[in-house]
């Protein structure tokens, strides 16, 4: 294995669990607190608010599986579908997501300064913000190296 297949493991793993998360909240799942206001403010910056939706949660999982797939695409042709030759810039795309994400996610609190009294801020800047960081430098890794 080499260090451009762990970082599609470990792009995969991760972007599978984040979908799955985001079903279960679209499902009205709770975790890792017991209320929706209190998931909210965690999760989503918003404070006494309400958690997005069903349809909101799934496509944000659906958008995950489908780069997890991208992955598997590239990485290991032999293993998936041959989509399109635009795979990669649709790899691309997902780098620049996560990226913006990731750079945004330290300034959010200039943008929705309603998000500093809440346990969102912390969790944006130390968690949130780095692994969409991370994310993206592994699924640079990924796509572009071999």
């Amino acid at each position: 294995m080499t260090l451009a297949d762990f970082s599609g493991f470990s792009a995969l793993a991760i972007l599978l669990f984040l979908s799955a998360l985001h079903v279960y909240w679209g499902l009205g799942g709770l975790w890792p607190v017991s209320t929706e206001k209190d998931l909210a403010e965690m999760v989503v910056g918003v404070p006494s608010g309400r958690m997005p939706g069903l349809i909101a949660c799934f496509a944000v999982a659906f958008g995950l599986v489908a780069i997890a797939f991208l992955v598997v695409e590239i990485r290991w042709p032999t293993f998936a579908w041959d989509l399109s030759p635009i795979d990669r810039v649709f790899a691309d795309i997902a780098i620049a997501i996560f990226t913006a994400r990731g750079l945004l996610g330290f300034v959010d609190h200039k943008l929705r300064p309603a998000t500093v009294a809440l346990p969102f801020y912390r969790l944006n800047r130390i968690f949130y913000s780095p692994l969409c960081l991370v994310l993206a430098a592994l699924l640079v890794h990924a796509t572009h190296f071999n």
